[in-house]
């Protein structure tokens, strides 16, 4: 008996979750076949792209597994909704008419269990193909629906990706010949991206994103951050220098003087979080240094600022560079900074300079905090030092990163742990950081 299993959804769009699922289904059930039925008109939600485009990355994503082949039968029907009792029938009276034996699985995920109950005509679709199930992460079993229709559990790695987290910037898990077919359509978030940039500035960008994620795999770093911090680095890049002006002194005054070639690294912050709704620190922090660096970057502003600074399309040889990077990203990470210093001065763009602005005594109001100052205000016109054993004073976690534009630092944000109470009387904590 030949072994065929039948995994419909609208892949909108399929990413490298699907393939595992169906990989592992395969493997489990030890079959033949799997089938990838793409659903135009699904019952349930509403794709955000049209048919062709989902069912050419549905080609593209499956081309190399052996056993995996997809089915046009839904595309081809004419109904207002999907059912998957007409699909069923469709696959099980034509291997009738072909005299083959087969036996059909429906492949689903756990959060399809939970509506089994809701699907048309269940009991006929349940008899006419066993049910399978996959866990995903966020998903818990449905034990009723589970027993009642006899659904098999696929044991896996758990998986937390769905197409939802790829179209909201949030998982970068695509093939890539998957994610070269979004761009080259302007597909999702992409469409407003490429009309940001210049084709050559959008390809640098997608170049970068690439290899960001494959610097932060090779050093156990969190790949989809650095994939979305990679690829949306340069999106400032063609504000006009008036608008840019306005926004910065808005903004970021405190650099307000430095050169117009590093302010869209500042204003990349504001159109990333405004625009695609990009609210996560790391990301956010390291597109702000990526054009400069700074005294104390994070991880990921090292593997974005090298990455940028080494990506192969700027057109010199740059493997070194990479191969170091890869074994290390900090260490490569120095090297870069040495190789791009080399460049500057010898290109006559940049020379060596140290700076010195003292402001507030020793420290500066900053727009992204070091260590806190364990110092509260008192309304009462006093001032209260923490104890040692109040020590250390920790952060708190905020969910927005950007100033406010009130001259404050994003500590201020934080209303809860500013206010405090001290001995009966109210006071605020100094937002300054070290």
């Amino acid at each position: 008996m030949k072994k065929v299993i039948l995994f419909g959804g609208t892949f909108d769009p399929i990413h490298q979750g699907h393939i595992k699922i169906a990989l592992a289904a395969k493997k489990q059930i030890q079959a033949d076949e799997v089938i990838f039925i793409l659903s135009k008109n699904p019952r349930w939600k509403t794709p955000t792209v049209n048919t062709i485009d989902r069912l050419n990355m549905l080609k593209i994503a499956i081309k190399d597994y052996e056993g995996f082949s997809y089915s046009t039968f839904e595309i081809d029907n004419n109904s207002d909704f999907d059912y998957s009792i007409d699909t069923a029938r469709h696959f099980v009276e034509k291997s009738k008419k072909n005299n083959e034996d087969i036996k059909y699985y429906w492949l689903i995920g756990s959060d399809q269990v939970a509506q089994l109950d809701r699907w048309a005509q269940i009991d006929e679709l349940a008899s006419l193909v066993q049910f399978v199930y996959y866990n995903r992460e966020t998903d818990k079993d449905n034990k009723e629906n589970i027993k009642k229709y006899n659904v098999l559990k696929i044991e896996g790695e758990k998986i937390n990706i769905s197409s939802t987290s790829v179209r909201r910037i949030e998982n970068c898990e695509l093939d890539d010949k998957v994610f070269d077919y979004m761009c080259d359509h302007g597909l999702y978030y992409l469409k407003d991206l490429k009309n940001l940039l210049s084709p050559k500035r959008f390809a640098h960008s997608v170049s970068v994103a690439r290899l960001s994620r494959d610097i932060a795999k090779a050093n156990h770093k969190n790949y989809n951050l650095a994939f979305y911090a990679g690829l949306f680095h340069d999106v400032g890049k063609n504000v006009d220098d008036d608008k840019s002006y306005e926004l910065l002194k808005k903004y970021y005054s405190d650099f307000i003087d430095m050169p117009k070639w590093s302010w869209h690294q500042f204003i990349g912050v504001i159109v990333a979080r405004d625009q695609f709704n990009i609210e996560d620190n790391e990301i956010l922090e390291s597109i702000c240094f990526h054009a400069t660096g700074r005294s104390s970057m994070s991880p990921l502003g090292k593997i974005i600022y090298s990455a940028d600074k080494i990506d192969p399309l700027r057109g010199y040889d740059s493997s070194s560079l990479i191969k170091s990077c890869m074994r290390d990203y900090a260490k490569g990470f120095v090297e870069v900074l040495k190789a791009n210093k080399e460049y500057l001065e010898e290109n006559k763009i940049g020379t060596k300079k140290v700076n010195f602005k003292l402001r507030d005594w020793v420290f500066s109001r900053q727009r992204y905090w070091g260590e806190p100052i364990p110092i509260v205000h008192l309304d009462d016109g006093s001032t209260y030092a923490l104890s040692e054993d109040e020590l250390p004073l920790v952060l708190p976690e905020l969910d927005k990163y950007a100033p406010s534009g009130t001259g404050e630092s994003p500590l201020a944000r934080a209303t809860s742990w500013c206010n405090v109470t001290i001995n009966g009387v109210h006071g605020r904590r100094e937002t300054n950081t070290m």
